[in-house]
């Protein structure tokens, strides 16, 4: 449906209005991706508490300790997560999307600059 829009303005305006629908999708895939991790942010917040036992039990610790993929799935689960709200609308799916972004060293990477 999008697609078809953009070929849709395409006819209308001409070839000079690549740089607006390059702006439109720039913007557009900022927002999906701050919506995306936003559900690890506010998971991360609301396990605060068990973080911050963890960091008193132990002198040191691995960031990937305070992530419990088998919590944030019942996370995911069970809460009303804002990402499946707007985009998705499928608990599983969007459990399936976040299973294999888990698993992509793209996370490792945000685990370890984030916390």
């Amino acid at each position: 449906m999008l697609i078809k829009a953009f070929f849709d303005f395409i006819e209308i305006e001409g070839k000079s209005c690549f740089n607006k629908i390059n702006l439109y999708l720039r913007m557009n895939l900022i927002e999906l991706t701050n919506d995306f991790m936003k559900t690890f942010e506010d998971f991360f917040m609301k396990e605060l508490h068990n973080i911050k036992t963890v960091i008193r039990m132990k002198k040191t610790c691995s960031v990937f300790e305070f992530f419990n993929q088998e919590v944030f799935f019942k996370y995911l689960n069970e809460e009303n997560v804002y990402f499946n709200l707007k985009y998705v609308n499928d608990k599983r799916k969007n459990i399936e999307l976040y299973t294999n972004f888990i698993q992509t060293k793209l996370f490792k990477n945000y685990l370890t600059s984030s916390l």
